[in-house]
């Protein structure tokens, strides 16, 4: 990262309570399959939810100079998760600290110099070991100087980055006195020899079991800055045996920057693409200082022996006062602008690294900063893989630099979802980014934890190419109900967020924490594995809420919809949001107590109850080899129930009906059974109405009963008179039920006869 921009070291106030750490060598791996032949990993579909022990990696960290080492441990489970942590020396030498307990759906912070005191372990490689589902705990290590303003991002590497003993990354000194490293440490149980080569000149290295190796690559291949070149690396173990971090710093400008080490055998598209970047002035929120303009050179590396051609171009989405007053005020006074714009084409020797500083040719074609979000696309016509990127987006000064990961969407390592911590405690701003990398509209789930509960963003829909900003802080600023109605708690300050592409290979995203003011910046991009464990709920309602019936008197309706909302692995939920039947497909089953029109419009006849359907589009997946998840497409129907309420008025049958002709005060309990299972009475709006009387009938009100009572499936009103000859008698009574808007009235009317 960069002078300013440094990893946070208190987004959260955590505390780890650890006994005495315990010494000795780490629990052995179980070796391979000899050494000779690679054995592929067991099909994803295998593995998808299903229990076993998982070990993930964390290729570098050190505590020497100043340095700090945060590791962040994110539990994706909804149950808590005991995580085994073993920190390795850089000789292999092992620590394992005491069992760390994530609570659900939750992460914690560790600082490595507060757990690891012993100057035999001052700079290594980080273990992390969990009894689950595969991604269901993710780490990485922020490494940091806040002194000298250095950052960079170890994360974690397992087996779905590697398919291949070969991996390519392009490394940038973008100043005079910046300095290129890269850390590789051996996973394997064996020894593993490296060939490492940069600009013409190549290194090889043996390393042992666990052990890691600073590589300092400006000395080792006499490279003198500013350059840019391709770094590749081959080993003789299995892929995924060595495992790296690279990364760049400049002490005097305080510049830092991370850059990846990527096999090119899990690239599965000759596309690639990235989320976010900053170029020209940035956006007024962020915050930064008066002044600051930002670069972006992108970096573009041919790994193959063949020119590549490659086309890049940028989406952004530009913040503007629409030309005329909305005639809708909730609109406000800005509207988005989203565009596409075409960039540049090159093409690429082999071997070579190419820049295109997309602020400059952003600039020439007109585009204008602020922009509220921008990403990139490169697409290229040769084989996957053959291509690779780097972007970070710099100030003038050197002091805010921010790593832009440049990926494949469609790469084995991708995943359906992802999974971020997020955080507005002490200053800090989160912001996840996600976008589209193909030429379709998709749509995406979104959702906020926190303790206690989520916020269910609505259903994103993203046109071709678009990158979308979701800002936690203006979501909870703007106390706008979520998909169903609830609010964003003001007491809430972190937790994590989560996104599920709905379309497989779509999206890619990251969040980025930052805090400007304090000089804090981190970024998040580990997905979790969520593929035929993925279910979609539809179901039709008279509002959001899962499966309300309807509900109402004869002679009124209401409207039915069609809903989903989404089911994801360990327990989070999406939505819902609103679909569109089937055409032609609306029913009544019971057409004489209720109809319903195909645009979901139910008109209730006469008291009982029906069940309307629809059929609906649905969506599913299942897993594929080499790690995919393929997205299918189905019909199905749902259904909910409609009530109608009515009721008759009609004397209780165990009383009858009493008819005195002497004068004396006769009384009667009516018994009105009610029609519509679903229907209840509501004592607010309910009431025995008077009756009216004519002839020689005339009512009582002081022996009648003025309120209502529900026993059993009657409801009992009690009307008295005083018969002095022939007449009549008509009862009136009227119910609320519950959920129905208007109250119900029933009279019957009765004769007396005196003679």
């Amino acid at each position: 990262m960069s002078r300013h921009v440094k990893i946070s070291l208190t987004l959260l106030t955590l505390s780890l309570a650890l006994p005495l750490l315990s010494w000795g060598q780490a629990a052995p791996q179980q070796p391979p399959n000899g050494n000779t032949a690679y054995q592929p990993p067991p099909n994803m579909n295998d593995m998808d939810k299903t229990q076993a022990d998982y070990l993930a990696n964390i290729p570098y960290f050190t505590l020497r100079a100043g340095m700090t080492s945060t590791l962040t441990l994110n539990n994706n489970a909804q149950s808590a998760m005991p995580v085994t942590v073993t920190v390795f020396s850089t000789e292999g030498r092992a620590q394992v600290l005491p069992t760390i307990t994530l609570d659900p759906h939750s992460f914690k912070q560790i600082e490595l110099r507060d757990v690891v005191p012993s100057e035999d372990f001052t700079e290594g490689n980080v273990q992390i070991a969990f009894h689950g589902t595969l991604m269901e705990v993710t780490s990485q290590i922020s490494v940091a100087d806040i002194k000298k303003h250095i950052s960079f991002e170890s994360r974690e590497q397992g087996m779905m980055d590697f398919e291949s003993p070969h991996l390519n990354g392009i490394l940038s000194l973008p100043q005079k006195h910046a300095e290129g490293f890269l850390a590789v440490t051996n996973v394997s149980n064996n020894q593993v020899t490296i060939h490492v080569a940069a600009s013409s000149k190549a290194t090889d290295i043996t390393l042992s079991s666990r052990e890691t190796r600073l590589i300092k690559l400006t000395e080792e291949f006499r490279l003198h800055a500013p350059v840019a070149t391709l770094v590749s690396l081959s080993q003789n173990g299995l892929p995924g045996d060595i495992i790296t971090t690279g990364f760049v710093v400049n002490e005097e400008e305080g510049y830092s920057s991370a850059f990846t080490m990527v096999d090119p055998k899990i690239m599965q598209s000759s596309h690639l693409a990235g989320a976010h970047f900053r170029f020209g002035q940035p956006d007024p929120s962020e915050g930064f200082p008066a002044g600051a303009n930002f670069s972006a050179p992108l970096l573009l590396a041919n790994v193959t022996d063949k020119p590549v051609n490659a086309h890049v171009s940028a989406d952004y989405t530009l913040q503007e006062k629409p030309k005329t007053t909305p005639i809708d005020p909730k609109i406000g006074d800005t509207q988005d602008r989203f565009s596409t714009v075409a960039v540049k084409d090159v093409t690429i020797a082999p071997g070579d690294v190419q820049r295109i500083e997309l602020a400059d040719e952003l600039a020439k074609l007109g585009v204008s900063s602020p922009v509220k979000e921008a990403g990139i696309d490169i697409a290229y016509d040769a084989s996957p893989g053959s291509l690779i990127g780097h972007l970070v987006s710099a100030d003038q000064t050197g002091d805010y630099s921010f790593e832009v990961p440049i990926k494949d969407p469609a790469a084995m390592n991708e995943t359906m979802m992802g999974v971020y911590p997020w955080s507005l405690e002490n200053g800090a701003r989160t912001v996840l980014h996600l976008k589209n990398a193909t030429g379709q509209t998709v749509h995406a789930w979104t959702a906020v934890g926190f303790d206690g509960g989520t916020y269910n963003l609505h259903e994103l829909s993203f046109q071709p190419y678009q990158t979308i900003a979701i800002d936690i802080q203006a979501l909870k600023d703007s106390k706008k109900p979520d998909a169903r109605g609830k609010s964003f708690p003001s007491e809430a300050t972190h937790g994590q967020i989560s996104w599920f592409q709905q379309v497989s290979n779509s999206l890619i995203g990251r969040a980025e924490q930052t805090d400007v003011s304090h000089g804090i910046a981190r970024s998040f991009s580990c997905g979790e594995y969520c593929c035929a464990n993925y279910t979609e709920q539809d179901y039709l309602s008279v509002d959001t809420g899962y499966e309300d019936p309807l509900i109402g008197t004869v002679g009124g309706g209401g409207a039915m919809y069609a809903y989903k909302q989404g089911n994801a692995c360990n327990g989070w939920l999406y939505g819902p949001t609103q679909i569109t039947p089937v055409s032609g497909s609306w029913s009544s089953d019971n057409a004489a107590v209720a109809t319903v029109d195909q645009s979901g419009n139910v008109t209730l006849l006469s008291g009982g109850d029906a069940n309307i359907g629809a059929t609906v589009y649905y969506t599913y997946y299942d897993c594929i080899g080499g790690g995919g998840c393929h997205t299918y497409g189905d019909t199905t129907g749902v259904g909910n129930g409609a009530s109608a309420c009515d009721f008759t008025l009609t004397p209780d049958p165990a009383i009858g009906f009493i008819s005195a002709c002497d004068g004396s005060v006769a009384s009667v309990v009516f018994g009105e059974t009610i029609m519509g299972s679903r229907c209840r009475i509501q004592d607010y709006g309910s009431a025995c109405r008077a009756p009216d009387t004519d002839g020689g009938v005339t009512f009582d009100a002081n022996d009648s009963l003025a309120d209502i009572s529900e026993l059993g499936q009657y409801v009992h009103c009690r009307y008295a008179w005083t018969a002095s000859g022939n007449g009549h008698i008509t009862p009136y009574i009227q119910i609320q039920f519950a959920g129905v808007s208007q109250p119900l009235t029933r009279d019957a009317t009765y004769s007396i006869t005196c003679q």
